[in-house]
């Protein structure tokens, strides 16, 4: 898969069904997740969209506000959102993204959950007027937040532990020369797929669409 920020860029005509459109809230880190995941997983026609300004500042489940824009305005059918778990407020966060989608008029016609022991990520098939969307919602982290996956990946790959922040992440990385995204490619698919089980599933079937 080709990752970029920017569409103007895309030298070759791309089909509207092959660009994946990434949303996250105010946050960039996940601009070096997306970046390494794009390169590690197939699909050479795909192109992996991480708008250079966000759409939306807000962050956890509010962001899926701007899918509606996205889609529109990109006329894009699929979408990747980005959330970590510490934002989901209830017990059942398919009912939460499904509100939240209605909420800004996309009709929503079927909701899964994909729960594993690290995160979890809601698929929904809707429709915005006569278009077929698919959106992934992501929860990053078992508790918390994304630098749980990216500890446990750290785990695996090296078998240190480092306690799931952000400084001490991005300073143990540091020391190996590695910046998030050479990282996520050095660990090789089988250790990125048990650290991160939710996003592997996402790209997994953007790169094999099941018909």
């Amino acid at each position: 898969m080709r990752f970029t920020t920017d569409l103007m860029q895309v030298q070759h005509p791309v089909s509207r069904i092959d660009i994946i459109s990434v949303l996250t809230g105010d946050g960039r880190r996940e601009i070096p997740l997306m970046k390494g995941f794009s390169h590690l997983f197939d699909g050479a026609s795909k192109i992996v969209f991480f708008p250079k300004t966000p759409i939306s500042r807000k962050t956890g489940l509010s962001c899926l506000e701007a899918f509606k824009i996205v889609a529109s305005k990109y006329n894009v059918t699929n979408g990747l959102c980005l959330i970590d778990k510490e934002f989901v407020v209830g017990r059942d966060p398919s009912r939460e993204v499904q509100n939240m989608l209605q909420n800004v008029g996309i009709q929503v016609r079927s909701v899964d959950l994909i729960s594993s022991d690290e995160d979890m990520c809601v698929t929904v098939n809707c429709s915005l007027g006569s278009r077929v969307i698919l959106a992934n919602v992501v929860f990053f982290g078992k508790v918390k937040c994304v630098e749980e996956n990216i500890s446990k990946l750290i785990k695996y790959v090296y078998g240190d532990t480092v306690p799931p922040r952000k400084r001490r992440i991005d300073r143990y990385l540091k020391g190996k020369r590695l910046g998030l995204c050479d990282f996520i490619l050095k660990s090789g698919k089988r250790n990125v797929k048990r650290a991160f089980p939710s996003l592997s599933y996402a790209f997994s079937y953007f790169e094999n669409p099941i018909s």
